[in-house]
């Protein structure tokens, strides 16, 4: 299975972030998903060009003033629901 290179926000998908919580709707299922802060970070993060794993732990790490360790086991576990979930996606690494 190759590694995951970049995580990116499934498009299409209505969202808004309402006190800094991400309210998402996935219309497939009609479910309304409400995500905390540090779920938020990591759904925001991955708009556009998406991000990367170490990105995205390093702004974890920033903003929840946590030691890197714990923020990159935090976001990858976040990272994983949120791909189960629909709400992102992730790109495989298809360098190796």
């Amino acid at each position: 299975m190759p590694s995951v290179s970049r995580y990116l926000q499934t498009p299409g998908l209505p969202a808004r972030t309402i006190a800094g919580e991400a309210v998402v709707i996935t219309p497939g299922d009609s479910r309304v998903h409400e995500l905390n802060p540090v779920a938020t970070l990591l759904y925001e993060g991955c708009s556009g060009d998406g991000a990367t794993l170490d990105e995205l732990t390093l702004r974890v790490t920033r903003a929840f003033e946590v030691l890197p360790e714990r923020a990159r086991s935090d976001a990858e576990r976040l990272l994983g629901e949120l791909v189960a979930l629909g709400l992102l996606r992730a790109e495989p690494d298809t360098a190796r």
